[in-house]
Protein backbone atom coordinates (compact mmCIF):
# COMPACT_ATOMS: atom_id res chain seq x y z
CA UNK A 1 0.00 0.00 0.00
CA UNK A 2 1.58 3.38 -1.13
CA UNK A 3 0.71 6.84 0.76
CA UNK A 4 1.41 9.62 -0.40
CA UNK A 5 2.74 12.12 2.27
CA UNK A 6 3.26 15.65 2.34
CA UNK A 7 5.81 16.73 -0.41
CA UNK A 8 5.63 15.22 -4.20
CA UNK A 9 8.60 13.35 -3.48
CA UNK A 10 7.77 11.66 -0.18
CA UNK A 11 6.24 8.19 -0.30
CA UNK A 12 5.10 5.78 2.32
CA UNK A 13 4.39 2.24 2.18
CA UNK A 14 3.68 -0.79 4.65
CA UNK A 15 4.81 -4.24 4.50
CA UNK A 16 3.15 -5.04 7.61
CA UNK A 17 1.59 -8.80 7.29
CA UNK A 18 -1.33 -8.67 5.77
CA UNK A 19 -0.55 -5.42 3.30
CA UNK A 20 0.90 -7.61 1.20
CA UNK A 21 -0.36 -11.14 1.37
CA UNK A 22 1.22 -12.91 -1.23
CA UNK A 23 4.85 -11.89 -0.21
CA UNK A 24 4.02 -12.73 3.19
CA UNK A 25 3.76 -16.31 1.88
CA UNK A 26 7.09 -17.70 1.79
CA UNK A 27 9.92 -15.47 2.68
CA UNK A 28 12.94 -17.91 1.92
CA UNK A 29 11.44 -17.36 -1.96
CA UNK A 30 11.89 -13.61 -1.51
CA UNK A 31 15.17 -12.67 -3.83
CA UNK A 32 17.66 -11.16 -2.00
CA UNK A 33 20.08 -8.78 -4.23
CA UNK A 34 23.25 -8.18 -2.83
CA UNK A 35 23.62 -4.53 -2.02
CA UNK A 36 26.18 -2.41 -0.32
CA UNK A 37 24.92 0.93 1.06
CA UNK A 38 25.49 2.91 4.19
CA UNK A 39 22.79 2.29 6.92
CA UNK A 40 22.47 3.99 10.62
CA UNK A 41 20.16 2.17 13.41
CA UNK A 42 18.83 3.41 16.84
CA UNK A 43 16.91 2.17 19.37
CA UNK A 44 13.48 3.80 20.03
CA UNK A 45 13.95 6.76 21.90
CA UNK A 46 17.68 6.57 22.36
CA UNK A 47 19.89 9.26 20.51
CA UNK A 48 22.91 6.98 19.46
CA UNK A 49 23.13 5.93 15.92
CA UNK A 50 25.01 2.63 15.12
CA UNK A 51 26.52 2.73 11.80
CA UNK A 52 26.66 -0.34 9.68
CA UNK A 53 26.39 -1.46 5.85
CA UNK A 54 23.75 -3.45 4.13
CA UNK A 55 25.32 -7.05 2.23
CA UNK A 56 22.09 -7.59 1.00
CA UNK A 57 18.50 -6.90 0.66
CA UNK A 58 14.96 -8.26 -0.33
CA UNK A 59 11.62 -6.58 -0.64
CA UNK A 60 10.83 -6.94 2.94
CA UNK A 61 14.21 -6.94 4.69
CA UNK A 62 18.17 -7.02 4.59
CA UNK A 63 21.12 -8.30 6.00
CA UNK A 64 24.20 -5.85 7.56
CA UNK A 65 27.08 -5.94 9.14
CA UNK A 66 27.49 -3.36 12.65
CA UNK A 67 30.04 -3.49 15.57
CA UNK A 68 27.19 -3.26 17.96
CA UNK A 69 25.24 -6.42 19.06
CA UNK A 70 21.57 -6.02 19.00
CA UNK A 71 18.39 -8.54 20.34
CA UNK A 72 16.67 -10.65 18.02
CA UNK A 73 12.82 -9.18 18.39
CA UNK A 74 14.26 -5.58 19.16
CA UNK A 75 12.54 -2.93 17.22
CA UNK A 76 14.60 -0.47 15.80
CA UNK A 77 14.75 3.04 13.78
CA UNK A 78 16.70 2.51 10.26
CA UNK A 79 18.39 5.35 7.51
CA UNK A 80 19.37 3.37 4.52
CA UNK A 81 21.10 5.69 2.03
CA UNK A 82 20.70 4.76 -1.85
CA UNK A 83 22.49 6.59 -4.53
CA UNK A 84 19.89 8.99 -6.24
CA UNK A 85 21.33 7.76 -9.70
CA UNK A 86 20.04 4.09 -9.40
CA UNK A 87 16.66 5.49 -9.22
CA UNK A 88 17.03 8.24 -12.13
CA UNK A 89 17.25 10.95 -10.13
CA UNK A 90 19.65 14.19 -9.32
CA UNK A 91 20.14 14.25 -6.15
CA UNK A 92 23.05 13.17 -4.40
CA UNK A 93 21.05 10.59 -1.78
CA UNK A 94 17.54 8.34 -1.76
CA UNK A 95 16.51 8.12 1.68
CA UNK A 96 14.85 5.04 3.29
CA UNK A 97 13.70 5.22 6.84
CA UNK A 98 12.57 1.89 8.32
CA UNK A 99 11.21 0.67 10.71
CA UNK A 100 12.44 -2.84 11.53
CA UNK A 101 12.65 -6.03 13.63
CA UNK A 102 15.62 -7.77 14.30
CA UNK A 103 15.29 -11.40 13.51
CA UNK A 104 18.61 -12.77 13.38
CA UNK A 105 22.03 -11.35 15.19
CA UNK A 106 25.34 -13.47 14.17
CA UNK A 107 29.03 -12.72 15.78
CA UNK A 108 31.35 -12.06 13.00
CA UNK A 109 34.57 -11.20 13.61
CA UNK A 110 34.50 -7.61 15.09
CA UNK A 111 30.86 -7.18 14.45
CA UNK A 112 27.57 -8.72 14.10
CA UNK A 113 25.57 -9.54 11.30
CA UNK A 114 22.03 -8.49 12.09
CA UNK A 115 18.91 -9.47 10.04
CA UNK A 116 16.28 -6.87 9.84
CA UNK A 117 12.55 -7.18 8.56
CA UNK A 118 10.81 -4.27 7.28
CA UNK A 119 7.74 -3.41 8.77
CA UNK A 120 6.87 -0.01 7.73
CA UNK A 121 8.92 2.41 5.61
CA UNK A 122 9.07 6.07 4.28
CA UNK A 123 11.22 6.76 1.18
CA UNK A 124 12.18 10.54 0.75
CA UNK A 125 14.10 11.94 -2.03
CA UNK A 126 15.90 15.52 -2.12
CA UNK A 127 18.67 17.23 -2.12
CA UNK A 128 19.74 17.26 1.35
CA UNK A 129 18.72 13.94 2.46
CA UNK A 130 22.37 12.87 3.39
CA UNK A 131 21.84 15.72 6.53
CA UNK A 132 19.17 13.57 8.19
CA UNK A 133 21.41 10.38 8.46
Amino acid sequence: MWKKTGSPLDWEASTRRGAFSVLDHDRRKRARVPLRCPLRLSRRGLPALVSGETIDVSSAGFYCMVQEAFSPGENLECFLTLPAGNFGYSTSNVTLQCDVEVTRVEPQGAGFGVACRIDHYRLTLGPNESSRV
